[in-house]
């Protein structure tokens, strides 16, 4: 799960921060599982050397080394010897060595045409490295080399050779993460929802647990906390909302925005789940005046933090932190007052997210293009190509990916019943061992890996990530995040939303945010329109939320709308409107 990073600081990218992190997830902090085929194993008779995927009579290959930049084992450069990283090699017959991704150092090797093996860039680089002839094209090593990765991503691939080969309709590039479409991913199974409308659940609780029907509900819902419970212990002021003013506009819009179930994106526009786009400042039911509505309502109502425009996101979280807010817009900040309100002993305290009726929950943003931004290519350099492709064609296979996603089978997972499991020792020990995944490999080269966690494995029925079960979900739990579930009927704080889903009380917002990969960069001049633009919509957010009466918003509301035109806006918005148009028309293959 991820969030898409915007041109604007309208989104910044969610604490992945997010976000996205964020976000994900908020989302790849556990690795996959494989179940390898060496020749070693007798149940196989696949000899070492192999891809993991061919003929059990295949001969071995020759055993290499591969240095592979920003693999996703950053914190311990170099050959990797982690049990994963050794069952790779078992398999395979290829050692990793790893370089940490340091964008000056890859502008050197560009300059000094000193590339390692494998490559894991950003869009920006695409262009770039075609045509300074530093990639290669695999379109024909695919053919000997990458059944897996043909069978795994077909229309991926072509989505690739389409939209990121500099117009030579050639494949440079390939995806990683792929397969999870808008509906695998409304039907993954979540610990718990990241954003959302978060209140304090003992308040709740105390006021008979009411039925929200919108966001002028919960915030009377705040009201009545306020008026119950106006200060700390310690005497400081509670407040119901605050916000902070490092992330530009999104602190102020995101709970509206994913609220109404749509996801940040490039220029001043949200898109739907199917990729539609929305402009947000000219159309007044946009999520940003639905969301200025909310603040000056809240700000009406006595709730509104006085320091919500001057402080930064660690005032914020301090102050949930010190259980000075009554509300929260994403459980990223609510950690600190959950701790602190659990060592008082009251397994009812704590901050939840509050379902309002009919809203969208936001469940991820994802591509079956595969995560936006991370790309990987074999350097002209490399004097292995074709193993190169075989270790890429190996972890995109659904045993490479759970591998590189689970662990070792049989080790780290198992089978139960038929059904694959993490065992008891993996999940403890994730919970317990400092840097589990650089200790274990696990979750470790998720920057290798082809197919998205939450992918079936065509063999065991299970998913490609074991840790999003039930079972690790269960081991989890807080005293309060069992009271929280224990209400809903649930055993866990996701199974919770996922019966209020199911029962039609809220919707999913999972956004296929394919559209996103495919949008063109603004050029400068639109760059010079929309930097004002945003610095404008940052000095007037404040004077409308604090406005004194509704007569006194729209006032502001209009002389906001015509700064806008003198900024020459609506050029920006119509590079935006085509940009969006255009790139939603490149993710046509996917729904061949």
């Amino acid at each position: 799960m991820r969030l898409v990073k915007s041109s604007f600081t309208l989104f910044k990218p969610l604490i992945v921060l997010l976000i996205l992190a964020l976000v994900a997830m908020l989302s790849a902090c556990s690795g996959n599982s494989n179940e390898p085929k060496p020749a070693a194993d007798p149940e196989t008779n696949q000899k070492t050397g192999d891809t993991g995927s061919g003929d059990s009579g295949t001969p071995a290959k020759e055993p290499v080394k591969l240095t592979i930049y920003g693999a996703g084992a950053a914190d311990v450069p170099g050959v990797q010897t982690d049990p994963v990283a050794k069952e790779i090699e078992r398999i395979t017959g290829i050692t990793i060595e790893t370089a940490a991704a340091d964008e000056n150092k890859l502008k050197l090797m560009l300059a000094d045409g000193d590339l390692p093996d494998i490559l894991m860039v950003d869009h920006k680089y695409v262009k770039q490295l075609i045509e300074g002839n530093h990639v290669l094209a695999l379109d024909d090593l695919l053919k000997t080399n990458g059944q897996e990765i043909e069978k795994a991503m077909p229309q991926a691939l072509e989505y690739f050779r389409q939209n990121m080969s500099a117009g030579q309709n050639k494949l440079y590039f390939l995806p990683i993460h792929t397969g999870t479409d808008a509906v695998v991913a409304a039907q993954a199974p979540q610990y718990d929802y990241s954003i959302g409308f978060f209140a304090r659940w003992d308040y709740y609780k105390d006021l008979g647990y009411p039925e929200i029907k919108s966001t002028d509900e919960f915030l009377e819902m705040l009201a009545e906390m306020q008026k119950r419970h106006p200060t700390t212990e310690d005497g400081k002021k509670v407040y119901g909302i605050s916000a902070f003013n490092d992330l530009g506009l999104w602190p102020f819009i995101i709970q509206n925005a994913f609220g109404e179930g749509y996801f940040n994106g490039p220029g001043m526009y949200v898109q739907d789940a199917s990729g539609n786009a929305f402009e947000l400042l000219t159309d007044m039911n946009s999520a940003f005046w639905h969301s200025m509505q909310y603040y000056f309502k809240a700000n009406q109502l006595g709730l509104l933090d006085p320091e919500a425009f001057t402080q930064k996101m660690d005032q914020y979280s301090a102050k949930l932190d010190n259980l000075q807010l009554l509300s929260s817009m994403a459980s990223w900040w609510i950690g600190g007052g959950n701790k602190k309100l659990a060592e008082q002993g009251n397994p009812d305290a704590g901050y939840a997210l509050i379902p309002i009726q009919g809203a969208y929950v936001y469940k991820g943003a994802s591509s079956p293009s595969g995560w936006a931004g991370k790309y990987l290519a074999i350097s002209k350099n490399s004097k292995h190509p074709d193993r190169a492709l075989d270790l890429l064609n190996f972890l995109s296979s659904p045993d490479g990916s759970r591998l590189a996603a689970s662990g070792i089978k049989d080790k780290d997972w198992t089978l139960v019943n038929g059904q694959p499991e993490l065992t008891d020792e993996t999940i403890q020990a994730s919970k317990t061992m400092e840097k589990f995944g650089d200790q274990t490999g696990i979750g470790k080269y998720g920057n290798l890996q082809g197919i998205d966690d939450f992918v079936v494995h065509p063999d065991d029925k299970g998913l490609i990530n074991l840790f999003y079960s039930p079972k690790v979900f269960q081991t989890k739990l807080t005293p309060f995040e069992k009271t929280y579930s224990e209400y809903y009927g649930a055993t866990y704080p996701g199974e919770a939303l996922e019966k209020l889903e199911a029962a039609g009380k809220i919707k999913w917002g999972a956004i296929d945010s394919t559209v996103q990969t495919g949008l063109d960069t603004a050029p400068d001049d639109i760059k010079r329109i929309d930097a004002k633009v945003e610095e404008l919509v940052k000095t007037t957010i404040p004077k409308l939320i604090l406005a004194k009466n509704e007569g006194e918003f729209n006032s502001v509301k209009d002389q906001f709308l015509d700064n806008l035109q003198k900024l020459n806006y609506d050029q920006s918005k119509q590079f935006w409107d085509q940009a969006w148009k255009t790139a939603l028309d490149k993710g046509a293959v996917f729904k061949k």
